[in-house]
């Protein structure tokens, strides 16, 4: 039998010894070459046929984007592009010429189909499905990864990455070994990428429970893959989806998936945590490191016998040969990445956010509440003040948690309504206007970090004791109506304020596993 794939065909099945269907008179024999023999599934974007080349007899499978948008075709030419370009046995081969347009008879829409390699077997969803997701054992898990990061070492190399690595997305093969497929949202690492990113004009690729928070924003960088296999290794480990509630806290963002993983090793647990760290600069820094821990951790599982000799004479003048052990790799444990992004580079941007938002809060304040001395006068250049500061630290927090818009808003209502609070309770002790007016600014930006962190509180403490060094420095130092003098009266006191809050940020954001 051979398969129309028009899809206003009103009878799509045809003898397998014609060219044209006798439905709709489309083209059977694609290329000249494919002949549709099976429909395998459907989606969104397309459907899925098996085809049989008739050049090598050899089953392969043709995707059929059935979309006519623009970001859907483009997605669609990008996996043509990327698999003509890897060549490793984990991923489906595409000859050059396999990408093309198909036209159906007497139709106004043209069709986007690859013809690709048939992965036989089953995804790992699926294959978790079959076996009442019970979790895998850790000498396959051991196994697995180290396939798959091979197989991603390759598309690394060749500058891309994936972006959509799921359970789903992993083929196991009837022979054992696994396939990485659907590299259709795949990137190629270039200036333009990293430009495009920049302007923010990179779709967003999101699968529930496994995409990186980084790539919320469009941010993905070639460690996102690590993070979303991370992820899978625990749904495979435990049984469960990353974002159940039994291994995962939604308002912490914290994984506590060890006590469902069944005889791990604390180096394999630590390994998957770190893969899962929430911010890029946390995870390990490429794939080779992730190999070698993975072979470190195998040798833990299955530690070199001694080699020994048998004796050539039973001769009491002869001593018995002693064994020779074969020396183990004295290479030490390769180090968990160091967090740059939250180290002093990150603690010196805060507090050049601080620096510039406590000076134009106090211009502002010279500026709009003198000559307005009311609580309302207050609140509104603070607030005003805040949308500045907000806006400026939110540039930095976008790229480390997803939702950091978010903090735009906290910084401006609660500056906007701490201050204003403030003004209503005193104006001539400043030590207590700017605590409360801290105060209340912390307590909204808590609401942020309190779904990321799990000692956010900690948070709010830092604001209230920012907010009174910077009471007390305002109280000590002269007044003056000065706009260039109040600038630098403030960006002093968001030095203080700066130095504070970002040590409490950095510490807050250091990798933490959980205990074995």
């Amino acid at each position: 039998m051979s398969l129309c794939i028009n899809p206003h065909c009103p009878n799509s099945q045809n003898p397998d010894n014609i060219l044209f269907c006798q439905a709709c008179g489309s083209e059977l024999l694609l290329q000249r070459r494919f002949r549709v023999v099976n429909r395998l599934g459907g989606g969104g974007f397309g459907v899925t046929f098996e085809v049989k080349d008739i050049r090598s007899n050899a089953p392969k499978v043709l995707k059929v984007l059935t979309q006519s948008e623009p970001k859907a075709i483009e997605l669609f030419q990008q996996e043509a592009e990327v698999l003509a370009q890897l060549n490793h046995p984990g991923i489906p081969e595409v000859e050059p010429d396999s990408y093309f347009v198909y036209f159906p008879r007497d139709s106004q829409q043209s069709l986007h189909c690859l013809v690709m390699e048939k992965i036989e077997g089953m995804d790992l969803y699926e294959y978790m499905k079959q076996r009442d997701f019970r979790p895998i054992d850790q000498k396959s898990a051991v196994q697995w990864l180290t396939e798959i990061v091979t197989i991603l070492q390759q598309v690394h190399n060749q500058n891309f990455f994936h972006r959509d690595i799921k359970p789903s997305n992993i083929m196991l093969r009837a022979n054992g070994e696994l396939a990485l497929i659907d590299f259709g949202t795949a990137r190629a690492v270039t200036q333009t990428y990293w430009f495009a990113q920049a302007q923010g004009n990179v779709t967003g690729i999101i699968s529930a429970g496994y995409t990186p928070p980084e790539q919320f924003s469009g941010q993905a960088v070639p460690q996102s893959d690590f993070f979303a296999l991370g992820r899978t290794f625990v749904f495979l480990l435990t049984g469960k989806e990353p974002n159940n509630s039994a291994i995962y806290d939604a308002y912490t963002a914290q994984m506590r998936w060890r006590d469902y993983a069944n005889n791990i090793l604390p180096q394999f647990a630590d390994l998957i945590d770190q893969m899962m760290a929430h911010s890029p600069d946390q995870r390990p820094g490429n794939t080779q490191l992730i190999l070698r821990r993975l072979g470190e951790i195998d040798q833990i599982l299955h530690p070199r016998q001694p080699r020994s000799t048998v004796p050539v004479s039973a001769s009491p003048s002869v001593p018995p040969i002693q064994p020779v052990y074969t020396p183990q790799s004295t290479t030490p444990a390769t180090a968990p990445v160091q967090n740059k992004s939250f180290g002093w580079g990150f603690w010196l941007k805060w507090l050049l956010t601080c620096i510039v938002g406590e000076g134009v809060n106090n211009s502002f304040y010279i500026w709009l509440a003198i000559p307005t001395p009311t609580p309302l006068g207050y609140g509104v250049s603070a607030a005003v003040s805040g949308i500045v500061t907000g806006t400026i630290q939110w540039l930095i927090l976008r790229s480390h948690f997803s939702k950091a818009g978010w903090w735009v808003l906290a910084t401006t209502v609660g500056l906007g309504v701490g201050y204003f609070l403030g003004g209503m309770v005193t104006t001539i002790n400043a030590m207590t206007f700017n605590t409360i007016g801290y105060s209340i600014a912390g307590i909204m930006q808590w609401f942020i970090l309190r779904k990321h962190f799990s000692k956010s509180g900690w948070w709010v403490l830092s604001a209230i004791f920012g907010g009174a060094l910077v009471g007390i420095t305002y109280s000590v130092t002269p007044f003056s109506s000065n706009l260039t003098i109040a600038f630098i009266y403030g960006a002093f006191c968001g030095t203080l304020y700066g130095a504070l809050t970002a040590t409490v940020l950095v510490w807050l954001f250091k990798p933490r596993v959980s205990k074995p």
